[in-house]
């Protein structure tokens, strides 16, 4: 101030000054100053006649912090999400490795981190994140041990070929529950491999491509189409040989004009969605599995070119027991079996089948399904007042059965 009789200093807040009549006070914001993040301040001055004023504007900034989070252990061949680092009170941020790995963007405060050789040869890296501001900088790093870990190499084959394409999903027993842990695509020789996982148990599920391998069933280690009877693995070291003979589909159906169409429902409630379902499709009796289609996040299902006849759908999840629907039955009447519901619910898995789905048709014109046929046949439109001679013909023609009524 120049060329005044006297000053003042004022306030927009609630701070105050160590002296309001000097040019060059000391000024203690309050709270209020605090809580909106700034505070004008105003110096009047007053001489010869005159008086003027002008005024400051001071925001308040914190001084920045950062936490880089806890020192952890990763899987070797795995990326990390830094999701326990926090920062605040910044303008510049910035993430830096000890290594050659990568961030997908280092000036997040959480991004994810890809270690590179460098870091899995020495078996550890140290990521740093910088904050800075005006009113200083903050730094915090976390130490990140790269385990090795195990692997399960082995082949899957098909009879007597191999089975390229087929997909492998392992799963871990943990804590008594079973998970999808890893999925991943047999090689063109039939070959997989799962390197750097931890310690612990396992069981593993082959799920052949049907475009090339067709005739044979998802199978789990060792040789089985249920979970509950599979072999599980105990992984405390590298393990190989780990082989599928994926199991066959025994019996072929004829071409038909049935189908069969379901989809898949979440109740509320439910700790899972209706996914990597296996469902099969079994004759009356559940005595073969004539066909089965692999069911992803909550997707439908269908059974086409069936002959007329009774089937049964049964599903095999990992971890689930076998869930089994009631008959389904498809007639010239009725080719088309639809709203099928594979229901996830808090209490499990089942099927719901409609009503009107599984009921055989009453009398009308006369229908014989399936033919042929190797176990029961179904004839439907006969009149109890009229009387009929029946003939069952076996492959080469000769009368098999004679019924007279």
């Amino acid at each position: 101030a120049y060329n005044y009789e006297n000053v003042i200093w004022s306030t927009s807040g609630d701070g105050s000054f160590d002296n309001r009549q000097i040019t060059n006070p000391v000024y203690t914001p309050g709270p209020q100053d605090y809580t909106l993040g700034y505070v004008y301040l105003f110096l009047d001055d007053a001489g010869f006649g005159q008086q003027h004023i002008d005024s400051a504007l001071i925001t308040f900034h914190d001084a920045p912090v950062v936490f880089a989070g806890n020192d952890t252990l990763m899987m070797a061949d795995s990326a990390i999400w830094l999701g326990q680092a926090t920062a605040s009170g910044f303008d510049v941020l910035k993430w830096s490795t000890s290594g050659d790995g990568t961030f997908d963007s280092d000036t997040l405060s959480n991004p994810v981190y890809k270690p590179g050789t460098t870091d899995l040869a020495s078996g550890e890296v140290i990521l740093l994140i910088t904050a800075s501001s005006a009113c200083g900088s903050a730094a915090d790093e976390i130490t990140i041990t790269l385990d090795p870990g195990f692997s399960i190499e082995g082949r899957v084959h098909a009879g007597n070929a191999m089975a390229p394409g087929s997909l492998i999903a392992l799963f871990r027993e943990k804590d008594d529950e079973i998970e999808p842990y890893r999925s991943s695509l047999v090689s063109s020789d039939g070959n997989f491999i799962y390197k750097a996982l931890p310690g612990g148990s396992y069981y593993l599920l082959a799920v052949p491509d049907k475009s090339i391998t067709p005739g044979y069933l998802p199978t789990y280690f060792f040789n089985d189409i249920h979970w509950g009877n599979a072999h599980k693995i105990e992984l405390f070291a590298n393990t190989y040989d780990v082989d599928f003979d994926l199991a066959r589909i025994q019996v072929q159906l004829p071409s038909g004009e049935g189908s069969v169409f379901g989809y898949c429902t979440s109740e509320p409630g439910s700790s899972e969605s209706c996914g990597d379902v296996t469902v099969m499709l079994y004759d009356r009796n559940m005595n073969n599995i004539l066909d089965w289609v692999r069911v992803h996040n909550g997707g439908d299902f269908r059974f086409k070119d069936l002959p007329f006849g009774t089937y049964k759908l049964a599903g095999e999840k990992a971890g689930q027991a076998v869930f089994v629907s009631q008959p389904v039955t498809l007639s010239p009447s009725q080719p088309s079996a639809v709203n099928i519901e594979l229901l996830c619910a808090p209490g499990g898995f089942r099927f719901s089948v409609p009503p009107d789905q599984g009921s055989i048709p009453g009398s009308g014109n006369i229908a014989i399904y399936p033919n042929p046929v190797s176990d029961f046949l179904t004839i439907s439109g006969l009149s109890g007042s009229e009387a009929y001679d029946i003939r069952i013909l076996n492959s080469q023609g000769s009368v098999e059965k004679y019924y007279f009524d």
